[in-house]
């Protein structure tokens, strides 16, 4: 889906998958696929630095 919304979409439109309602698996695949960040928990069990380095995503503090 992220990546046929890439393919459509402009790139200053965001695409930010949510991480409570998917997991951060599916972040983390939405995020290969051009997912422009995602949203992570503070208490979040899983690094989102270990899950955006084994996609080659830079992790950023905000999306805004």
């Amino acid at each position: 889906i992220v990546a046929a919304a890439r393919a459509v979409l402009p790139d200053s439109l965001l695409v930010v998958p949510s991480w409570e309602r998917i997991g951060p698996g599916a972040t983390q695949v939405a995020a290969a696929f051009g997912a422009t960040g995602w949203r992570c928990p503070e208490d979040a069990a899983v690094s989102p630095e270990h899950l955006a380095r084994s996609v080659a995503v830079t992790l950023t503090e905000d999306v805004h």
